[in-house]
């Protein structure tokens, strides 16, 4: 095969991967769709394009998702804009993109742009700002010619952009400033065209992004929380941030994150960076309604089989957890059964705080030694008796004992820490642990933990 035709076999083969469908038109931005890459192209319409522009970084047309990467050629020409929002995943402007938008005052092109085509601003008489990020990597011929408001461009990248030396022809960047890492200062200074303007100062270091400690809250009217906001990089040279609500009849905000409940809503606070990047973070604060009150503490009572919940609190509901404390599997031949239940209960009630949480274990014990159970020719009878046994105030209180039952208090290694006599099937202990200590109480041979409240 001669050169010839191989170059002829390579377009061939090559060129069908790149074929743009029909344009197609999404929220009012026209669009060429590559279809065997699934993206996207910017492209100018049947009409001019007017007033404040954003491009969203994907498209979805006929149930199929593309990204936007590109700005084509002349798609802005001429047009009647004044701003334009460009998202991440954008790679290329093409030449012309801009031709003649005479009232556009200012591009910001996110990280990820590599190149700008030629004439891509000329003649766009009121721009006076441009931001060039740190993936630039060549400007096209002509690209600012004939842009006499330019005051201030922003270039983040630290290796020089390839760019031809008339780019800012009768643009007057003499009077203008070009902003450029510290690190590279020198190299703009020595490199034309950038060496011709008036200033050359070392970039601000921008906020790149904001953190902040609580995304969600949920207060109830009239508490405060603070959100804490972290800036990045930390060497960000204005870290200030404006801090805002959508709904300042919902929640306020201070100029220092702390956030006020008012009424019950919703809003969204946010946390916006002071220096231009436009940067910004938000929660989402929930307000619900002040309680009326918190429902008192239940009551629990152990009756003939059953437990029987009380509370001084009018139409409560009661909540209670039921924890079986000791399933145990026996392989011997004869064994005492010896049940074990923890009853935590709290009473809550429609605009009103729930209450405390009330603990009670109930524990079934062979009453004595006659009861133990008898084999019959039909099952195997056993007499057992439930105590109660409640912890409060680092008294523990004990109900259901047979009169003369010893019982005692240990803690967790073994030290005996108080003892007592039911009477009238009760029995006070008092083991003088902190709240949350574990203390095991001995009915006779059984033995029971018990939280100490």
């Amino acid at each position: 095969m001669n050169k010839k035709s191989f170059t002829i076999y390579l377009v061939m083969t090559i060129f069908p991967l790149l074929t743009f469908a029909a344009k197609v038109k999404v929220e009012g931005v026209y669009y060429n769709i590559i279809d065997k890459a699934n993206q996207a192209e910017v492209t100018s319409g049947g009409i001019k394009y007017t007033g404040d522009i954003v491009i969203p970084s994907t498209i979805t047309y006929e149930g199929v998702e593309y990204n936007v990467t590109s700005i084509g050629n002349f798609a802005f020409e001429g047009c009647d804009i004044t701003s334009i929002i460009i998202p991440k995943g954008i790679k290329k402007i093409g030449y012309n993109a801009f031709l003649a938008c005479k009232r556009l005052t200012s591009v910001v092109f996110p990280e990820g742009v590599v190149s700008l085509g030629s004439d891509v601003f000329n003649s766009c008489s009121s721009l006076t700002s441009v931001v060039l990020p740190r993936s630039i990597q060549d400007i096209g011929s002509q690209a600012f010619i004939g842009c006499p408001e330019l005051q201030d461009v922003f270039c983040y990248s630290e290796n020089v952009p390839s760019a031809d030396s008339n780019i800012f022809n009768g643009s007057l960047i003499e009077y203008a400033t070009l902003h450029v890492p510290s690190i590279s200062l020198e190299d703009y200074q020595a490199a034309t065209p950038w060496s011709g303007f008036g200033q050359i100062m070392p970039l601000d270091v921008m906020v790149s992004n904001i953190i902040l400690d609580q995304t969600e809250i949920t207060l109830i009217e009239g508490e405060s929380t603070t959100i804490t906001a972290t800036v990045l990089p930390n060497d960000a040279s204005n870290q200030s941030l404006v801090w805002s609500s959508n709904n300042e009849d919902v929640a306020m905000v201070s100029s220092k994150g702390k956030v006020i409940a008012m009424s019950p809503g919703t809003a969204i606070i946010a946390a916006t960076a002071n220096d231009g990047s436009k940067i910004t973070s938000s929660c989402e604060v929930v307000v619900t309604k002040k309680p009326l009150g918190k429902c008192a503490k239940p009551s629990i009572a152990y009756i003939d089989g059953n437990v029987l919940l009380t509370c001084d609190t009018e139409g409560v509901e009661f909540v209670t957890e039921v924890i079986a404390d000791n399933a145990i599997t026996y392989y011997e031949s004869e064994f005492s059964l010896f049940a074990i239940y923890t009853l935590n209960t709290y009473s809550t009630k429609a605009q009103y705080e729930n209450s405390d949480t009330v603990s009670l274990t109930i524990c079934w014990i062979e009453c004595s030694e006659e009861h133990k159970g008898k084999e019959t020719t039909d099952a195997i009878n056993i007499s057992s008796v439930p105590v109660l046994i409640q912890s409060h105030n680092n008294i523990l209180t004990l109900s259901g004992l047979i009169d003369g039952v010893e019982v005692a208090a240990y803690d967790i290694s073994g030290n005996k820490l108080a003892t007592a006599t039911a009477s009238n099937g009760i029995a006070a202990l008092e083991p003088q642990l902190t709240s949350g200590s574990i203390a095991i109480v001995s009915i006779g041979k059984f033995h029971v933990k018990i939280a100490i409240k």
